[in-house]
Parts: C-alpha cells; sequence; structure tokens
C-alpha cells in the first residue's frame, strides 16, 4: 500500500508550498478538463490519488478545497463532474461539499451506507469489487445484483467497478458484467 509520505510530510512541514503546488495543480487541470468539455465531453471525472490516505483536517485543507476549487472552474451546464477519491470513507461527507455532481464510491461501503453518509445531493457511481471478475460467472452475477440492490432509489447511480479492472481479469467477465447490468437496469444502462 502506498503511503504517499514524501507529499503527506510537506503537508507538515512547509504547507504554503504544498498549497502553492496544489494551487499549480488545480490550474493544470482546470485547463486540461476544460479542452476536454470543448473537444466534446459529456462528462468529466475527477481522481484524486491519495486524498483518502489523510486524517479529515488535513483532507479538507489540502484536497477538499482544492477539489471545489477546480468543480468550480469546470463546471459547464449539462455536464456533469465526477469525483472518485480512493479510500475516502471517513470523508464522503465533506466530497458532496466540493460541488461535483456524482461521487464515485471505491469497493469498500456500500453504496447505501455511502449514501447515508454523503446526504442528500450527488448521484453516486460504484462500487463492484474488481476482484470479483476474477471469480466465476456466477459470482460476477451475483455481485452485480448486490451493488444494484444496495443503490438507493430515486437517487441516481452510474454503475462502475470500485477501482480499475485488473490486468488478469477475463474480458468474457467484463461482457458478463455489462450484460448483467443492462439486463437489470431495463435494457438501457440507467436507473
Amino acid at each position: 500500500m502506498k503511503t504517499w509520505s514524501v507529499p503527506r510530510a510537506m503537508l507538515h512541514s512547509d504547507p504554503g508550498a504544498a498549497g502553492l503546488l496544489l494551487d499549480l495543480l488545480v490550474e493544470t487541470q482546470a485547463a486540461f478538463l476544460a479542452a476536454q468539455i470543448e473537444a466534446g465531453a459529456r462528462a468529466v471525472q475527477i481522481f484524486d490519488s491519495w486524498g483518502g490516505v489523510l486524517p479529515r483536517d488535513q483532507f479538507a485543507r489540502f484536497s477538499q478545497a482544492p477539489l471545489a476549487e477546480l468543480i468550480g472552474r469546470v463546471r459547464r451546464p449539462g455536464v456533469p463532474v465526477i469525483l472518485y477519491v480512493r479510500d475516502a470513507a471517513h470523508v464522503l461527507d465533506l466530497l458532496a461539499e466540493t460541488g461535483a455532481d456524482v461521487i464515485s464510491v471505491d469497493e469498500k461501503l456500500p453504496l447505501d451506507r455511502a449514501a447515508g453518509l454523503i446526504g442528500p445531493g450527488p448521484a453516486l457511481q460504484g462500487n463492484l469489487d474488481p476482484t470479483v471478475l476474477l471469480a466465476t460467472p456466477e459470482r460476477v452475477v451475483e455481485a452485480v445484483q448486490g451493488v444494484l440492490a444496495a443503490a438507493p432509489p430515486g437517487r441516481g447511480h452510474v454503475f462502475n467497478l470500485g477501482h480499475g479492472v485488473l490486468p488478469p481479469t477475463p474480458v468474457e467477465h467484463v461482457e458478463l458484467l455489462v450484460r448483467e447490468v443492462r439486463r437489470l437496469s431495463g435494457g438501457g444502462g440507467r436507473r
């Protein structure tokens, strides 16, 4: 497991420099995401790979605040902003305050529980454990059904993995997952 010790130490030893670096990252990502939208992207997703390792107070200052700034700068009518912060169960309520339209939830927390922590507002994305796709087809179907059952009705839900597809994943299992999601959601992939 990555501990991100160098950037985390910087938050303690030189928070001013860390803030300047984060400002630069916001600036760069805002320009990149704006270009994606102008090129026709119908949604954008922001990934925070390490914010979830921070305690709440540091997360609020060094992750939530820059994310809110970034989301505010890229927001465009009709283009949802999806936010994914890995290992963020302890700060889901803070994620909701960033202004994201969709909060992506990793595989460690059922969607109904995540919705309770987030409160009303953004739709949810997630959160099938990617290792399920290494199991039997029957287990894949069962797990897809479990994720969809845990998605709060009327909330808005984008089915996704709780993190990326693992290299040894059989393509047939990904195809099965897509078929099952479509079958259970009425064929169009929407609920």
